[in-house]
């Protein structure tokens, strides 16, 4: 009688199926497991080349935001809260990340690799900085024509309140008022000759209101003689 082998070769095909799946378990974990480490091995440089270009994007942003407020700052509309501390503020701010910004670049282009070094390292520092850099000048661009505008607007309107005034001010000198930051020294003489005519106007309603009762006193007495006259003729 042929004995019933087909219970002990499933059993030896289990066998060699399980240790065939823990031997490729083995593998993929370790394969899995150096992939992990070289891409962390990889993130360090890759670390080091994007977080000093990642502070350059947060700079460039606030030296854009600070440009719109200044912007918003002088239309038309908003020109009576129109506040020049806080305009100085921005335009401060804004020279100082202009001043550091370039001094990161200058900094950056003196390490920068050779032009013929085609390394993935390489290639990414130069897409950064010059990315990064034009966006830089464009961004600054818009600064300085602005500021441009902003002066320009200024000079407008000391010219106007100098025609007012009679003060018949000289070019240089409205140049001189705006590098001095004497912007409202007009406004202020303004305010200032307003308040006197208003006081000498006060003055002369004193005086007509004390003519007017030194006449009332006149018309009275005329008339208190008046009526003793013709008491004496009657």
């Amino acid at each position: 009688m042929v004995k019933d082998r087909l219970p002990e070769l499933l059993q030896r095909s289990n066998s060699v199926l399980s240790t065939v799946s823990a031997t490729n378990g083995t593998a993929l974990f370790q394969r899995s497991s150096n992939s992990e480490l070289k891409l962390a091995e990889m993130s360090a440089p890759m670390d080091a080349i994007l977080n000093p270009y990642s502070e350059i994007r947060v700079q460039l942003a606030q030296i854009s935001a600070n440009l719109e407020t200044m912007s918003r700052m002088v239309q038309t509309i908003n020109i009576r809260n129109f506040n020049e501390k806080e305009m100085d503020e921005l335009n401060t701010q804004n020279l100082k990340m202009g001043n550091q910004l370039m001094n990161k670049f200058r900094e950056f282009k003196a390490n920068m690799p050779p032009e013929n070094d085609f390394t993935l390292e390489a290639r990414m520092k130069r897409t950064l900085f010059y990315g990064l850099y034009q966006s830089y000048i464009q961004i600054w661009t818009k600064n300085e024509e602005f500021l441009q505008l902003y002066e320009r607007k200024l000079k407008k309107n000391l010219e106007m309140h100098s025609k007012i005034m009679n003060c018949n001010s000289t070019e240089e000198e409205i140049e001189e008022l705006i590098a001095n930051k004497t912007t409202n020294l007009f406004v202020g003489n303004i305010l200032e000759e307003t308040e006197n005519e208003r006081r000498t106007l006060r003055d002369l309603m004193d005086r007509f209101n004390e003519l007017k009762k030194l006449e009332k006193s006149i018309e009275d007495v005329h008339a208190l003689f008046l009526r003793i006259q013709t008491l004496v003729m009657e």
